[in-house]
């Protein structure tokens, strides 16, 4: 054992680098390699963590300063969507001195895609509108009193005209700092608009989604290309829609659509929520990856967001988004979708991106399956397969024993099975063993470092984060090294922590609930196909353990995909989606 590891049996050891860890929360790294190091991840199998001398009473006292050290250090946002609620169809957001966006309406989400979470914003095709538009935010912040303007630039795609408000925000001046309001012209079309011209003109979903490609300007091949059918099929649905719609081109299709966009909507009925946003643009793949969230309300009063990707018309499956919150797909995994028909369904769950936390006494089993279900209620949903991801596993299973005729097949994407007798498989990396270990044992303990991880990740940037966590699996960190992998896969994980997201609490809920013994439940889903897909270079699991987990639940088909990690999903998914699709069509009436 190194010697710096060996400093964790000296005398207040723990109570030291907890505080190190409030003050600095990167040094979570040194805390927990002294954690496993000190063999404490084994160790408080044997013996409670009070007994432990140098995690005593007086440690815990000491953790609760910590904590309150944690807090402080995490720099409270205003109360800024009062400024966007007066913006639907036109994107808006809000940017700090840095020009970092620190809120965002979902049109300008969907607009501005990965810049629009905790980023730098960049707006014009030339590099001098880029430059007028930072000079004018430059402006704007350094003003004493009210600033307006009015500036033009061109989108970088289209290099249409685009025409942007920009205001100084002086009723935020509370000590934050300087705050600015930027509003563009851009037209969007809200996913309530759907309902519209349903109710209207009498369109299917499938005609709605033919709609929206011509007003982005698609041609039929285009549209054909897109879904994955023929140029006479689209050729045959457009003439039904022009004969609905009583128009006789494409230009009458936009004249006649393009002002709805304008028409006040009623609150959506299912979700209670103002309906989401779509944009009007050329580049329809793009605008799909960025496609804001759905929400609904749960009876408590909770917002509950959920993910739609792939046609409305499509066969359904239910997607997890595992820890990292991998909800969204890039361009071709979407574009994939299409071809093969498949509408994936993504809860977000509770206190993971903008859903709101459960009460911290809540039984996340119950509420997890309570969520799920009641966004498949809206959507109409009664039956259809289960895509888990890690320690996700377990919610999946749950909602087999408990609604069997629901979930009738389950696919795990690097899930991770509770042994018989509740042997929790470690894994292999350090952060895996210390949350497992610590929230099996020491649920406090559990939620201090939740917390700094949060705080680590807000503090280094959620790229700097991805390299640390995956260090030690060459395919995750190839997804930064892709142009079309990297910005989803960093937006995705910003849902975990940014300036409006912080997921410590659901994280540490969830991982205390996971480590309870659920092997009973297990057990129950021999009649369900299953098979679990492992990544050969996934830290969370240790592919020794694959073994036990064949000879518990000898049902389950197991394999181990070479050249993978634990976000097997993104690297895979020529392979995976089709599966997907194949599985979800036997299951569609």
């Amino acid at each position: 054992m190194a010697d710096e590891y060996l400093n964790a049996r000296e005398p207040g050891f723990f109570v030291d680098s907890t505080l190190d860890v409030a003050l600095d929360p990167t040094s979570l790294d040194a805390f927990i390699d002294a954690w496993n190091a000190a063999g404490l991840e084994r160790g408080l199998a044997l013996r409670s963590v009070e007994d432990i001398e140098e995690l005593g009473p007086d440690y815990y006292d000491n953790l609760k300063r910590a904590d309150l050290f944690l807090q402080r250090g995490e720099t409270p946002q205003p109360e800024l969507q009062s400024f966007l609620k007066y913006f639907d169809s036109l994107a808006a957001f809000v940017v700090d001195a840095a020009r970092k966006i620190v809120e965002a309406n979902t049109a300008a989400q969907e607009w501005l895609g990965p810049q629009a979470v905790n980023s730098v914003v960049e707006i014009g095709h030339s590099a001098e509108e880029r430059d007028a538009f930072r000079r004018t935010l430059v402006e704007a912040i350094a003003a004493d009193g009210n600033f307006k303007r009015v500036l033009k630039v061109h989108e970088q795609t289209q290099q249409s005209p685009i025409l942007l408000q920009i205001r100084r925000l002086s009723e935020m001046e509370n000590g934050d700092g300087a705050k600015v309001l930027v509003v563009s012209s851009q037209r969007y079309w809200r996913t309530g608009q759907d309902d519209a011209l349903k109710a209207t003109f009498g369109l299917t979903s499938a005609e709605c989604e033919i709609v929206h490609a011509l007003v982005q300007g698609k041609t039929i091949k285009g549209i054909a290309k897109t879904r994955g059918t023929s140029e006479g099929t689209v050729r045959d649905q457009v003439k039904t829609v022009f004969s609905k719609m009583d128009v006789k081109s494409q230009s009458e299709i936009i004249r006649l659509v393009l002002p709805m966009t304008d028409l006040p909507l009623l609150a959506d009925e299912t979700t209670g929520a103002a309906p989401a946003v779509r944009s009007v643009s050329t580049n329809w793949l793009e605008e799909e990856v960025w496609r804001p969230f759905r929400s609904l309300y749960t009876p408590d009063g909770r917002k509950l967001d959920y993910h739609e990707m792939g046609p409305a018309d499509g066969a359904p499956i239910l997607y997890s988004h595992m820890g990292y919150c991998q909800a969204r797909w890039s361009r071709s995994m979407i574009e994939l979708a299409y071809q093969h028909k498949l509408r994936v369904i993504c809860p977000i769950r509770a206190g993971f991106g903008h859903s709101e936390n459960l009460h911290p006494n809540a039984d996340v089993m119950v509420s997890t399956r309570n969520d799920t279900l009641r966004i498949l209620d809206s959507l109409g949903i009664s039956k259809l397969p289960y895509i888990a991801h890690g320690n996700d596993l377990v919610f999946a299973v749950d909602l087999i024993v408990e609604r069997p005729e629901v979930i009738p097949e389950l696919i795990g994407i690097c899930a991770r099975p509770c042994l018989p007798g509740n042997v929790q498989l470690l894994g292999t990396g350090a952060w895996q063993r210390f949350f497992m270990s610590t929230a099996k044992y020491a649920p406090q303990i559990v939620h201090f470092g939740s917390k700094a991880a949060v705080a680590m990740g807000k503090r280094m940037g959620m790229k700097t984060m991805h390299q640390k966590l995956c260090k030690d699996s060459p395919a995750d960190l190839a997804l930064l090294d892709s142009d079309e992998m990297r910005p989803v896969v960093l937006n995705n994980s910003s849902m975990l922590a940014s300036s409006t997201t912080n997921a410590a609490q659901a994280f540490a809920m969830e991982y205390i609930a996971i480590e309870q013994d659920w092997s009973a439940l297990m057990l129950q889903t021999r009649d369900i196909p299953m098979q679990i897909l492992f990544g050969e270079q996934d830290p969370t699991i240790d592919l020794a353990s694959v073994e036990r987990i064949r000879a518990a639940y000898p049902w389950i088909e197991l394999k181990v995909m070479e050249g993978t990690g634990q976000f097997l999903m993104f690297q895979k998914y020529q392979e995976l989606i089709p599966l997907f699709a194949k599985i979800a069509h036997r299951y569609t009436t």
